[in-house]
């Protein structure tokens, strides 16, 4: 009797080992198609990623040299492609709206979109947003998204103030 629980039990430890093995593997791979994606769009206007970040279903990256920003967000639905030339930009914020949900257990801030948002030099042209997250169009739940959009927020800004 206890050797046939410990088997079983040690089977059941092997089996969720094998799982998260390959949980990460997956992630791992699915890392590299999107970096290589982002890599032939940055390719395109002759630059090279030097830094990048991903995160849920996007992926960002930058050309420091060219000054150039990437942006690439994919999911069942939908693919947005995006690039900024950073020499035309004016400001970047973030945008981080929600509301507040106020019940009998507390208070909750609830957020329903996260974006880098880019103002250009020009007036006439509008602010383009390259949007982490958005709770009506994402299934997943947040990460690591609104520390990304502080250090990029803040590369971005660095590399405004140098121009």
């Amino acid at each position: 009797m206890d050797l046939t629980t410990s088997l079983i039990g040690f089977g059941m430890i092997v089996a969720v080992i094998i799982l998260f093995v390959a949980m990460k593997a997956s992630n791992k791979s699915k890392e590299r198609k999107r970096f290589n994606e982002i890599s032939k769009i940055a390719e395109n206007y002759k630059c090279k990623i030097s830094q990048l970040d991903s995160c849920g279903n996007f992926i960002i990256g930058i050309d420091e040299a060219a000054n150039y920003m990437f942006f690439l967000k994919k999911d069942e639905t939908q693919e947005v492609e995006q690039v900024i030339n950073l020499a035309e930009i004016q400001s970047c914020r973030i945008i981080n709206s929600g509301g507040a949900i106020n019940n009998k257990s507390g208070n909750y801030h609830v957020i329903n979109k996260l974006a880098l948002s880019f103002t250009p030099i020009v007036k006439t042209k509008t602010d383009i947003e390259f949007e982490f997250y958005n709770a009506d169009s994402d299934t997943f739940m947040l990460s690591d998204e609104i520390q990304l959009l502080e250090k990029w927020k803040a590369m971005a800004n660095s590399k405004l103030k140098k121009n």
